[in-house]
């Protein structure tokens, strides 16, 4: 429809609804809103020009002549496909969660209905939703019969198993399966443990009716609801630690292998040599022991500066160790640097995408793993960590014994060539 018609349909007394009937066209003096009906959240039709509209002309239609949609829309999950836990945990939502207010605020005198007040219910959830959720309770029932132990507890609980898994995530506190002796204090504990530590995952779930599907969801963008899907229904059990464990230990010994191995690693060393090692170590007197030991023989007036100058130019940077003894056969060490401490820094966000899990299980995850200290790790800012690796390895730059061989004829020939113009220059 297009804004006249919309505008001329409402003042006529017809109903306008964008997308769905959840959003109703209303003429108030501040103009024409697009106003959800459950909790009055509205905004303007149009944008601030007053002509653009807030919306697709085709999203908008009459009351009893929506079109047919273009697209399939996801096929609603029957009850009896729904497991009973999963029914319990969506059941707690629909009681507990509440439509947005307008400024985003839950002040309890101001609260809208509750999804159940509505007339919603479990199969009203949109399937990827339901999926979530039942994999998720799956994986806590894991997480307790496996890490735990407490399976044969768990069976012996008359209390709704999914249920109470969102009640005891939700700042209620009443506490798992209700009990307040050990055993419930225990399992309270241990889920807290698998939630990474978070006790109020899903005290506040934003949802909110999709007007694209009808179904609840998320109330995020679409390109944003895969992630919000980890990062609400993920679960540390200790076998998902051991495995991001295990990626943090390989990706730790690629950046080791990196700096300690590769060679453009190692040539962020070489400024050093010209600014310090070289004279720290005696460099040239070095050099002159190490030609006299191999009888390589050099002009009295051979330029050790310019030598130098062609020695850095060809040096390589060798990956050694500490322990390693110097001048290998075959080479002269000009320099050398120990690698030590090798610092890092972690993103949250990088290493959910590159290890394929949520922002919020990586960051429990690092936060659990800085309180381990298994890993020489700490805490940088809320986005990221910085890890240590303390190593024995050392760069060492190293000129061949022939090249070098090659430079000093190299020199002695220039030494020669000087004396030659010295001398030819005093005889005239």
């Amino acid at each position: 429809m297009k804004l006249n018609e919309i505008k001329k349909a409402v003042k006529s007394g017809k109903r306008v609804f964008w997308k769905n009937e959840n959003y109703e066209i209303i003429k108030e003096e501040a103009g024409f809103l697009i106003t959800c009906i459950h909790n009055n959240f509205a905004i303007s039709l149009t944008q601030a020009d007053g002509v653009t509209m807030n919306g697709d002309e085709s999203d908008f239609f009459v009351e009893g002549e929506k079109p047919e949609p273009e697209t399939e829309q996801p096929a609603r999950v029957p009850l009896s496909h729904i497991p009973q836990d999963t029914r319990d945990f969506l059941e707690a939502v629909l009681w507990v969660e509440r439509f947005q207010d307008e400024d985003g605020e839950r002040e309890p005198e101001n609260d809208p209905p509750t999804f159940s007040d509505e007339g919603f219910s479990v199969d009203d959830f949109h399937p990827d939703f339901i999926r979530a959720v039942s994999g998720f309770l799956t994986n806590v029932y894991d997480g307790f019969a496996d890490d735990w132990n407490r399976e044969a507890d768990l069976n012996a609980c008359s209390r709704s198993f999914g249920g109470n898994v969102f009640f005891s995530l939700t700042g209620h506190g009443c506490g798992f399966f209700d009990e307040t002796d050990a055993d419930g204090d225990a399992l309270e504990t241990e889920l807290a443990e698998m939630m990474g530590g978070d006790k109020h995952r899903f005290e506040e779930m934003d949802l909110w009716v999709d007007p694209e599907t009808g179904l609840i969801d998320f109330a995020v963008i679409e390109t944003a609801r895969a992630e919000t899907y980890q990062d609400k229904f993920f679960v540390l059990t200790e076998g998902r630690k051991d495995d991001l464990r295990e990626h943090l230990r390989n990706m730790l010994e690629n950046v080791e292998e990196y700096e300690t191995g590769h060679v453009d690693a190692g040539n962020e060393y070489s400024h050093l040599v010209r600014e310090g090692d070289w004279i720290h170590t005696d460099g040239e007197t070095r050099l002159i022991e190490y030609l006299t030991e191999h009888e390589i023989e050099t002009h009295p007036a051979l330029d050790f500066d310019s030598l130098f100058d062609w020695l850095e130019m060809d040096m390589v940077p060798h990956p050694t160790h500490i322990f390693e003894t110097p001048d290998p056969q075959g080479f002269f060490d000009m320099a050398s640097f120990a690698v030590g401490e090798i610092q890092t820094q972690i993103d949250f966000d990088w290493f959910a995408r590159f290890e394929g899990c949520g922002g919020a299980e990586a960051r429990a995850f690092f936060k659990r793993e800085v309180e381990r200290g298994f890993f020489c790790l700490q805490e940088n800012d809320s986005g990221s960590v910085l890890a240590y690796i303390n190593t024995d390895a050392v760069w060492t730059f190293r000129i061949k014994d022939e090249t070098l061989r090659v430079l000093i004829e190299q020199e002695n020939e220039s030494a020669r060539d000087r004396e030659e113009y010295k001398r030819g220059k005093g005889g005239v």
